[in-house]
């Protein structure tokens, strides 16, 4: 029912009645129209403008004389020749001393008239519907509650819409025209008894208290996720192939908007998240999930999406941090030794921070050109297969959480990315090199040591791999004699021996890019000395080298006489 407007005789400061005046009025704020009634029971819309009797009167013809009101306006009187006398804007129902008006909310808050509404199909709210519970059965189907225009409705109006069915039929609450809730364009009520109470400005409506259980989606294919699918369960089924869901806009959602993604099947096949735009999941373009039951769920900071939390190995979670590496041993296949590379399972992050690299199963490549798949060849396109030559063994990855495998000769995998359409990412997990007369690749055992390090050995030793003979001087010397992966900063594993024609004397060992030291008789020798050697072999040293200068040495120079140097490299590690 509509409020009687206060003021019922318009005159000026003299008493004198503005007779045959016009009462125009407006939304609250606005140039836009907006209706009267000419009674309580809003049984006749007013004109528009009022136009007064001679009394300054409202004439609505009938002896009805007053006007009355919902919401809020903007009133505008004017003479009969509509010169402006008044404008009062903001004028709301109930706000300014009216006891009529009060009477009426009164007689409201006391009517026995039913005050919740059970509907089981689409329904437009009427503004009579003001403070009603209503009550919603989809059972049946999904259907809508429109909303009225929130300019007629007016700041006042407040309404309850509760789900009481179990079924998966969601009712959607529909804002007139622009009109949102909550800056959403509509409203889901999914859930069994979910519910909502909305309050209204005169401009928009307002969620001012709610319970949204978080409805269950099922998908098998690419969706893109919207405001309204805040707080569900996205159950996803990638059967049928790997496919993406989308995210909503991290900046449109606003803060707090959350979904929760979970992988249902048992394929392989990879379900990713996919930010909008340039934005990011915990910095990374993406975030995939490729094992049956891993699930994460993400939160929009206003800006980029955060996993908040996750489930499962932390393949199918957020970014790793960069340098992580774990597993990923690799090895020469038992059938194929000097042909083929055994990648075992595990994981790492790509150099270029852009996608987290699994295998969750062995990978064998062989040193045939690049195929995608295990059993396929692992060359990069352009690089030659060639006799005492280095190669490097890649993970490759795309940012959807595709990994491969491969090798190539450049450090950074530049070849092997070319070859590799799509793959964007790296990480280099091992190196090998070819046999002295031909391109077999060279007989090596790998390992891990605690603390998880990785250690290479040599099985056999070959000639140009690690015997070296050098004349020693009494000078310090670098030189590039140990036998280990070029182009990466590594710990060399050798042995060293000198033949000497004097009596007693001492070499010392030390990484380049240390300052020069000579032992320390007064605490004892390093380890890395060969004291006293008279065809002396078979101390294990290691050194850390820049695999350019890849050593530096030299003998006690108090002492005389000749020495001539061995090394034999044994292995390196990591």
């Amino acid at each position: 029912m509509a409020t009687l407007f206060q003021v019922l005789q318009f005159c000026d400061g003299n008493g004198v009645p503005y007779d045959y005046g016009k009462v125009y009025w407006y939304q609250a704020g606005a140039s836009t129209p907006k209706d009267t009634w000419v009674d309580q029971a809003e049984s006749a819309i007013a004109a528009n403008p009022v136009v007064l009797d001679e009394e300054g009167r409202p004439d609505h013809g009938s002896g009805a004389s007053a006007i009355w009101i919902r919401g809020s306006y903007k009133m505008v009187l004017t003479d009969k020749n509509d010169v402006v006398i008044l404008t009062l804007d903001d004028i709301n129902e109930y706000e300014q001393l009216d006891w009529t008006g009060l009477t009426a909310s009164i007689a409201d808050l006391n009517s026995t008239t039913t005050t919740a509404l059970l509907k089981t199909s689409a329904y437009s709210l009427l503004i009579t519907d003001r403070g009603k519970t209503i009550l919603c059965d989809a059972t049946s189907a999904p259907f809508t509650i429109d909303l009225p225009a929130a300019a007629t409705a007016g700041n006042k109006f407040k309404i309850i819409i509760k789900k009481i069915d179990k079924s998966a039929n969601a009712v959607t609450i529909d804002p007139a025209a622009s009109e949102k809730i909550d800056d959403r364009t509509t409203y889901l009520l999914s859930d069994y008894f979910d519910f909502v109470e909305l309050h209204c400005n005169g401009s928009n409506w307002y969620v001012v208290a709610s319970q949204i259980r978080g409805t269950v989606l099922s998908v098998s294919s690419t969706y893109t996720l919207n405001l309204s699918d805040n707080t569900k369960l996205v159950k996803a089924d990638a059967n049928g192939g790997a496919f993406d869901i989308n995210l909503p806009s991290a900046a449109t959602v606003g803060r707090g908007w959350r979904v929760s993604i979970k992988k249902v099947d048992v394929s392989a096949n990879t379900v990713t998240a996919k930010p909008s735009g340039a934005e990011t999941i915990d910095g990374a373009v993406s975030l995939g999930l490729s094992t049956q039951h891993f699930s994460v769920t993400l939160i929009s900071d206003g800006t980029n999406f955060l996993v908040f939390c996750e489930y499962g190995d932390t393949a199918s979670g957020g970014a790793y941090p960069l340098e992580y590496l774990r597993g990923v041993r690799c090895l020469q296949n038992v059938l194929a030794p000097t042909t083929a590379i055994d990648f075992e399972k595990g994981a790492a992050r790509g150099e270029n921070n852009l996608a987290n690299l699994t295998l969750l199963s062995t990978m064998t490549k062989t040193v045939g050109n690049w195929v995608a798949g295990t059993g396929n060849g692992g060359l990069a396109t352009g690089v030659i297969l060639a006799i005492k030559t280095w190669f490097h063994c890649f993970l490759i990855g795309k940012p959807d959480g595709t990994t491969d495998a491969g090798f190539d000769t450049s450090i950074t995998a530049t070849n092997l990315l070319a070859t590799a359409s799509g793959y964007t990412d790296y990480k280099r997990v091992w190196s090998f090199r070819t046999e002295y007369a031909n391109t077999n690749i060279d007989n090596m055992i790998t390992t891990v040591a605690v603390g998880g390090a990785r250690i290479t050995y040599w099985k056999t030793i070959a000639l140009d791999a690690g015997h070296i003979s050098y004349f020693l001087g009494a000078t310090v010397t670098e030189l590039a004699l140990l036998f280990v992966p070029l182009a990466i900063k590594t710990t060399a594993i050798f042995t060293a021996g000198a033949d000497t024609n004097v009596g007693s004397t001492s070499i010392y060992f030390s990484d380049p890019d240390q300052d020069v030291q000579a032992p320390d008789y007064a605490t004892g020798f390093s380890d890395n000395v060969i004291e006293n050697p008279v065809t002396y072999f078979g101390t294990r040293h290691k050194i850390m080298t820049n695999t350019s200068s890849q050593i530096r040495f030299h003998k006690e120079s108090a002492w005389g006489g000749e020495s001539i140097l061995r090394f034999y490299t044994i292995g390196w590690e990591e």
